[in-house]
């Protein structure tokens, strides 16, 4: 009796989901006139600061001023494919190394490979950039995660092994290969492995099975309270297709299946749950279900359009948010008051310019800027460059940059440490 009991308060709990989704209260989100067209890896600061990568340097967008801050010193990198934003600094993944980035002589001092993929460290306190090696330097790290108090952070090293960095030397656990972190809280580390999510005890190592579905995205509360996955109902389809997306609560292994043929993006902040998707009749929505189990649908055809595809939700507070497309950010809000616009005349550089220590060549085919550093000191003729372009009304932030040096120009970055970060 007690079995069918809480079976029928399953049901009733389910039924009630699909009739708030089916009866959902409607509001229409507002595009500002402000928003910035080059924010790579976009994280929410603070309600009032988006930090982003440039390419070349880290920056911070402040909706209220209508003005972007570069935070960090320019650098020559190469290709950065993942990274991870903490209130202490940055983990990124980069690969494609060359002698013309600033990485470059970091590998070769430590005799690693310059083909294969590396994890580094930017410290805001230090404005210092490290490449981060396990204790065994024979082994890479292949995945990191911050902690949510952004104090520490979790690794798996190519050995598929788990660890954590403030004790390094010992092996959480041994994950299967191609194993990612999801979440890091401190206590535990959940990591998405085959069909699996699977959360680990940092104290004893023991593991336990959140999620046992064929998911090909997940969303976990930094709190670990809320876990939402689609599950991916076409197996053998070669590219990521809709499915159905579930909300799970690990406390009480409550599962609900929230829609079907799910196929957008998605976020969260504590308890709530975020996510953009596109409905039968091709417009875009954000729709929220906090923790209360009530939802919101806002409408982003005035926001970005019908057609524009979402690529992240960064929620800021309960009725506002930050959207991405592509690498343009919008903030979106409930009303039509709008953020003091960006100064931008982008059109006032395009070309070929030969200038007393720096060269600037638009590529219109990559729509980025090769400034070559033609004289020494380095520094000196690169912020001379950056002035030059601010002069023009050009924000350096919201364009792609790619630095290069003559022959005989020592290009050597002081914030660069060509001693790695070597977890003890």
């Amino acid at each position: 009796m007690r079995k069918y009991l809480i079976g029928l308060v399953l049901i009733i709990a389910a039924v009630i989901v699909v009739i708030i989704l089916q009866q959902p209260n409607h509001r229409t989100l507002h595009k500002t006139s402000s928003g910035i067209t080059n924010a790579q890896f976009p994280y929410l600061a603070n309600p009032n600061t988006v930090d982003f990568f440039t390419g070349t340097s880290f920056a911070a967008y402040g909706p209220a001023s209508g003005a972007t801050t570069t935070i960090s010193p320019q650098f020559a990198l190469p290709v950065v494919t993942t990274m991870r934003w903490s209130k202490t600094g940055v983990l990124f993944e980069a690969s494609g190394y060359t002698k013309n980035d600033d990485l470059f002589q970091a590998l070769a001092n430590k005799h690693q490979a310059i083909t294969l993929d590396y994890w580094w460290l930017y410290n805001f306190s230090n404005q210092e950039l490290s490449l981060v090696l396990p204790p065994n330097i024979q082994n890479r790290v292949v995945d990191a995660y911050w902690s949510s108090s952004g104090d520490s952070y979790s690794y798996i090293s190519n050995d598929n092994t788990l660890h954590i960095s403030s004790n390094p030397k010992k092996v959480l656990y041994h994950t299967a290969t191609g194993a990612r972190i999801k979440q890091f809280n401190g206590d535990s580390v959940v990591i998405a492995e085959g069909d699996n999510l699977n959360q680990i005890d940092i104290a004893s190592g023991a593991k336990q099975t959140l999620v046992n579905a064929n998911f090909q995205d997940s969303y976990i509360s930094p709190d670990m309270a809320t876990i939402a996955y689609v599950v991916n109902t076409h197996p053998k389809a070669t590219s990521v297709v809709p499915g159905d997306l579930y909300t799970l609560n690990p406390a009480s292994k409550g599962t609900h299946k929230l829609l079907s043929d799910f196929g957008g993006v998605l976020s969260g902040d504590k308890g709530n749950l975020y996510f953009a998707y596109q409905d039968t009749s091709n417009l875009n929505h954000l729709e929220l279900h906090p923790s209360s189990g009530k939802a919101t649908v806002y409408g982003l055809g005035s926001v970005v359009g019908k057609n524009t595809s979402i690529t992240q939700v960064i929620p800021k507070d309960a009725e506002d948010f930050y959207l991405t497309s592509g690498t343009n950010l919008f903030e979106a809000k409930t009303t039509t008051q709008t953020s003091p616009s960006l100064t931008n005349n982008f059109s006032a550089i395009k070309g070929d310019y030969y200038l007393d220590g720096f060269e600037i060549h638009y590529q219109p085919i990559y729509n980025t800027y090769e400034i070559d550093i033609t004289k020494n000191p380095y520094s000196t003729y690169q912020n001379n460059a950056l002035k030059y372009i601010r002069n023009h009304h050009v924000d350096p932030n919201q364009i792609t940059i790619v630095w290069r040096a003559y022959d005989g120009v020592n290009n050597t970055n002081s914030h660069v440490d060509t001693a790695p970060i070597i977890l003890k």
